[in-house]
């Protein structure tokens, strides 16, 4: 019999790690408060099913002892062997349809036979299908009064909540590496078996927080070295790296020392050893460097960089079907990490990424400067409507009023208006001029409407002028408004009064503006005129 097998726990006080579950039960018994459905979560080799057979048990013995089974009397026995009829298990991996829980349901009405309640074991619950659980829901929540469920997942999450929601959940914990060791040096002792407390505290580490795994790994060493087992033994049988090959390939890096990581890798390799156990095992060696009281800052800081880079290089390997390159990619950038030559490197290369990142974000190829915006020097054949700013009285005024390239804030808007091909029409068509702190976009007047204060052109345009640096007051004008009348003089003149026949005529006659505007549509829409109304 398997040596997990042997020493599967019969009673609750003998689960390992799992005092939380074991004390509600053992309770839960003893009050007689007992749901009639369970869901025991947790990670493999924790003990779920074991729990499930000893509720089981405390269930139907007849001999309890403060809510631990009696192990004697026939029920208990029967369970224990196997041979229950009252005990009924069954693997939702392999029995996942939905006509096994119809089948389920047909026979959970029988009552039981020489005991009080009838059991139902589900390991991997969440392998059933979704008809299947539909299919089990309502017998579930109203079963009859002597069948008590008890389900059993490593995937919690994978189940639905109509079934979490009627069943009393328990969550199984990663057993620890002490209560691991604890237990195997009972069992190596009660089989009087010779192992050093070092292949112990190896194999606690490699079983992962499964007891079931470790029991596994004890009785594999016990049958290769005879019952005299030593850490050269557990490494051997799995393949794991030494103490002082950690401490070489953690030392090689630390020191900059590319040939001998190449070297102590390429040796690793050559003998079997898998990429990512050596990954896990150089994790778990820096964690305990790093956590240890006598480290100093400098090393702590190496070590948290070498655990960054081994938990970056964990998530590559799963997609990788050469996860050997990515240790050896890994730990050649971990070198690196302390050299002060790499250190400048990456600084020039930080630096030179930005300088392409802020580039990038450019709408042309030209020099670009957030605070002064456009700076370039405008070519003679590139025509623009700008005013000439004063020239600054001293530097001060120069820092708060810089000169602005019109034009190429003028191409600027027009190549980022998108998908909006109106606006970029009715822009190639505007120009720009600036009086102060204030930057003046004139445009046509059958244009005007489109673009005016409060609409989502000219909020576009705003924001597409801070994107370039333009700190200016946007002001939008009339064509040849500028030119015109100040404001004030205007508001003294009176209104001209104009005749009802003149407005007959008015209405009957195209404008200037309205033909502007339809030649526009004409040429953006490529269209022709059918007919005038």
């Amino acid at each position: 019999m398997a040596l997990y097998r042997e020493w599967r726990p019969q009673f609750f006080c003998d689960v390992v790690g799992q005092e939380h579950v074991c004390r509600t039960l053992q309770n839960a018994v003893m009050m007689g408060r007992t749901a009639h459905a369970y869901l025991f979560c947790g990670p493999r080799g924790t003990g779920k099913t074991s729990t499930a057979r000893i509720l089981a048990k405390s269930l139907n013995c007849i001999n309890l002892n403060d809510g631990e089974p009696c192990n004697k009397c026939p029920s208990c026995e029967s369970i224990t062997k196997g041979i229950s009829l009252n005990v009924i298990e069954m693997d939702a991996a392999s029995h996942r349809g939905i006509e096994e829980i119809r089948d389920l349901k047909q026979k959970v009405g029988m009552a039981p036979s020489g005991g009080k309640y009838k059991v139902y074991i589900i390991d991997e619950v969440h392998m059933l299908t979704g008809e299947a659980f539909n299919a089990l829901l309502k017998t579930l929540e109203e079963p009859p009064a002597h069948a008590v469920f008890i389900l059993a997942t490593t995937e919690a999450h994978k189940v639905p909540l109509t079934i979490l929601s009627r069943c009393q959940r328990f969550d199984f914990r990663r057993l620890s590496r002490a209560a691991i060791k604890a237990h195997l040096s009972q069992v190596a002792e009660a089989k009087k078996w010779t192992v050093e407390d070092e292949a112990l505290e190896l194999i606690s580490r490699q079983a992962g927080g499964a007891l079931r795994d470790a029991l596994g790994l004890l009785d594999q060493a016990a049958s290769f070295t005879g019952g005299k087992i030593r850490r050269k033994d557990i490494e051997f049988l799995t393949g794991t790296l030494g103490q002082q090959e950690l401490e070489g390939i953690v030392a090689a890096a630390a020191g900059c020392d590319v040939p001998a990581v190449l070297r102590q890798l390429d040796e690793l390799f050559e003998r079997g050893c898998d990429p990512r156990q050596v990954l896990l095992q150089l994790a778990d060696h820096v964690r305990d460097l790093l956590f240890d009281q006598n480290t100093g800052s400098r090393e702590q800081s190496f070590y948290a960089q070498f655990l960054r880079g081994i938990a970056l290089a964990e998530g590559e390997m799963k997609g990788s079907s050469r996860p050997d390159l990515i240790l050896e990619l890994t730990l050649l950038r971990l070198t690196g990490a302390t050299s002060p030559v790499d250190d400048q490197e990456q600084r020039r290369e930080k630096a030179d990424q930005a300088v392409r990142g802020q580039r990038s974000r450019e709408p042309s190829g030209k020099a670009f400067d957030r605070g002064r915006g456009f700076n370039q020097p405008l070519s003679s054949d590139e025509p623009v409507n700008q005013a000439s700013a004063p020239a600054p009285a001293d530097d001060t005024e120069s820092e708060q009023s810089p000169e602005i390239n019109l034009a190429e804030i003028k191409n600027y808007l027009i190549k980022n208006a998108g998908k909006n091909s109106l606006l970029a029409s009715v822009l190639s068509q505007c120009s720009l001029r600036r009086e102060g702190d204030q930057l003046f976009l004139a445009a046509p007047s059958f244009c005007c409407d489109l673009i005016k204060p409060g609409k989502d052109a000219f909020n576009f345009i705003q924001n597409k002028l801070r994107e370039c640096g333009c700190t200016l007051k946007l002001e939008l004008e009339a064509e040849g408004e500028a030119s015109k009348t100040p404001q004030k003089e205007l508001k003294e003149f009176k209104k001209v009064e104009v005749s009802k026949e003149s407005k007959e005529t008015h209405s009957y006659k195209e404008t200037k503006e309205q033909s502007e505007l339809l030649n526009l549509a004409l040429s953006l829409f490529d269209a022709r005129i059918i007919k005038k109304m």
